[in-house]
């Protein structure tokens, strides 16, 4: 999980569309960004992940890596 990569595309999109958006992945990868980077996420205390301050929405449907930026 490359976590520098995540963040730069993120910021490429909110630059693009002028709004900050939402990461959209499967809870594998959430996990995944916790072992990674354990750092960079944290749980507020409504329980929802955010990754340097980007809100994450759990999708079952995504595979593990897939990360949708909306």
């Amino acid at each position: 999980m490359d976590a520098d990569y995540l963040m730069n595309e993120t910021e490429k999109y909110e630059a693009r569309q002028a709004i900050m958006p939402y990461l959209i992945m499967s809870q594998k990868t959430v996990n995944k960004l916790i072992e990674t980077v354990p750092d960079r996420i944290k749980v507020t205390d409504r329980g929802v992940y955010e990754f340097d301050d980007y809100m994450i929405l759990i999708n079952a449907n995504l595979n593990f890596g897939e990360v949708d930026i909306r």
